[in-house]
């Protein structure tokens, strides 16, 4: 009895799966590389004690959404919002032009932060990334 699947079958399943559902692969693949860059050079940009107390949820529209643990440090973010956004935009040669700042939960039921459980280990380019050769395929296949 066969257990699993190979990449070759994970890979030709998925890629039959967001063509039928009408996903732009490759878009998806650069937003998370983008999401993730972000990440990386936030842990600089930031100061320590800002760190520690947010993530960065999401980066839409040249807006970086973050969540803080404490009204406190949300309103610390508000008002470095430009330096923030002129530091990072330098760090990591993207247009960001606003920070939008929520107060929530940082740490997920599992005891992780948020931001960590969806990083893809510091990685800055699909070549870095461990799962290249399926993610390389995916774009390849639903460009036919």
């Amino acid at each position: 009895m066969k257990k699993g699947f190979s990449s070759y079958e994970l890979t030709n399943f998925l890629t039959d799966f967001l063509k039928s559902k009408d996903v732009d692969v490759e878009k998806k693949v650069n937003n998370v590389l983008v999401l993730d860059s972000i990440r990386n050079s936030w842990k600089t940009v930031a100061p320590p004690a800002l760190f520690e107390h947010t993530v960065i949820a999401k980066f839409t529209n040249k807006t970086v959404y973050l969540q803080a643990d404490h009204g406190i440090y949300a309103q610390e973010i508000q008002l470095l919002s430009s330096q923030l956004c002129k530091a990072l935009s330098k760090e990591t040669a993207l247009e960001i032009r606003d920070m939008k700042i929520r107060v929530g939960p940082l740490y997920h039921k599992s005891g992780k932060r948020t931001d960590i459980m969806s990083q893809s280990q510091n990685m800055s380019t699909i070549e870095e990334h461990p799962n290249k050769s399926v993610l390389d395929k995916l774009i390849r296949k639903t460009k036919k």
